[in-house]
């Protein structure tokens, strides 16, 4: 299983296009609980990272690959850049 930080799960969140309401569809939790696990208020379990990875396949390859494509092509035009706990 790949360790998911704070930072990963916004930029999983972002490279798939997702809302905070999708993305906790997708985790089967609520959009406000995302929320606060990519700032940094809430941890990110271990049953979240877990949920994660079945989620988007990942891989430590495709986890580094979805951070590169963020840091090209969606950092330099992402108004909420430096809110999100690194």
């Amino acid at each position: 299983m790949v360790k998911i930080t704070p930072l990963h799960l916004y930029r999983i969140r972002k490279y798939y296009g997702l809302t905070l309401i999708q993305m906790g569809e997708v985790l089967g939790i609520s959009d406000t609980y995302v929320s606060a696990m990519e700032v940094g208020r809430e941890p990110v379990t271990e049953n979240v990272q877990r949920r994660v990875n079945e989620a988007f396949n990942l891989t430590t390859n495709r986890l580094r690959a979805i951070t590169i494509h963020y840091r090209e092509h969606i950092e330099p035009f992402d108004r909420y850049k430096g809110k999100v706990k690194r």
